[in-house]
């Protein structure tokens, strides 16, 4: 089988991928969703081409979005769906693909989403503007999580702030406020860190404990923190909840960040992120993730493929 996978080409991920396809002779292809060209003609129609990749696109069984920019995300999506309609191709994430699906392009959908199936968050509050900084803490209270949504902080905990007071609050949306597209303001949780679940199939296949280096409130690895092995066996609440969540926002492959209170033990789902990193996973606790990956692509192929080519799409093109 050939896959694609967008937004990797050259780092661990991809390449472990790659390994464990090999095993079954399966080829994996990663290209940047730099490399999309979308082409019209007006008597033609729309077509697609990838810079750089020679390889046929009816070629591939399989192409999985792991990471894109939102910016390029719905010409990616466009990609997609004319792959599946004209080739049949199974695409990762299949809610991609599926016209009846109300696209979650906001936090505000997941919260929304995760409300309608009773799954447990914190009070939160989305806003645009330094003039909405007010009332969107009044709302949530402090201490308070800001998450900034602009280029280059979305990973790494790079975009996260702790906020005590609304001059502080001000003082940061005003420094991003052209480029952010918006602002997520969350209660503060007292915790001990937050533990990452790793889905694949919507089944929850290994976890860590992430937790934050002295002094700091984010636990991301990146920025200083540490991990341990998290038993799911041992506490079967939080798998419940994550492959709950998994499967309210249709993320098939997916990191579900969960935050216990550490005076109550309650579960509260952070964040349920498309583009999961799983080498901390795979070093920490020896769950061979890349296998599951490529496992639940191969099964997704096959299952792709007996779907027919003429799908739910043909309304569209």
């Amino acid at each position: 089988m050939k896959f694609m996978i967008v937004g990797l080409k050259n780092n661990y991920h991809i390449e472990r991928v790659r390994e464990e396809a090999a095993r079954y002779g399966d080829e994996v292809v990663g290209v940047l969703s730099t490399q999309l060209i979308v082409r019209t003609d007006p008597s033609k129609g729309i077509s697609f081409r990838i810079r750089g990749l020679k390889d046929e696109l009816a070629s591939f069984d399989l192409i999985y979005l792991w990471t894109t920019p939102l910016k390029r995300k719905w010409d990616w999506i466009l990609f997609l769906k004319y792959m599946y309609k004209n080739y049949g191709t199974a695409i990762i994430y299949e809610k991609y693909i599926d016209k009846d699906y109300q696209m979650l392009i906001s936090p505000a959908w997941d919260y929304y989403r995760e409300y309608k199936h009773n799954l447990p968050f914190p009070r939160s509050a989305v806003f645009f503007s330094k003039k909405s900084a007010k009332k969107a803490l009044k709302y949530v209270g402090t201490p308070a999580i800001l998450k900034v949504n602009a280029p280059g902080m979305a990973r790494q905990g790079k975009g996260v702030f702790f906020v005590k007071e609304l001059e502080e609050l001000v003082r940061i949306v005003e420094n991003y406020e052209e480029i952010a597209s918006r602002f997520v303001l969350r209660e503060y949780i007292p915790n001990e860190g937050d533990v990452r679940v790793f889905i694949v199939g919507y089944k929850a296949i290994g976890a860590m404990h992430r937790i934050p280096k002295t002094g700091d409130f984010r636990s991301n690895i990146s920025q200083g923190g540490s991990a341990e092995p998290f038993d799911l066996a041992k506490n079967p609440s939080v798998r419940k909840i994550a492959e709950k969540a998994a499967k309210v926002v249709r993320a098939e492959i997916a990191g579900v960040d969960i935050m216990l209170n550490k005076y109550t033990h309650k579960p509260y789902i952070l964040e349920i992120n498309h583009g999961p990193q799983f080498k901390g996973l795979e070093t920490l606790t020896g769950v061979n993730a890349a296998s599951a990956i490529v496992e639940y692509l191969r099964k997704r192929a096959k299952e792709g493929k007996k779907k027919g080519i003429l799908g739910p799409l043909w309304v569209l093109f």
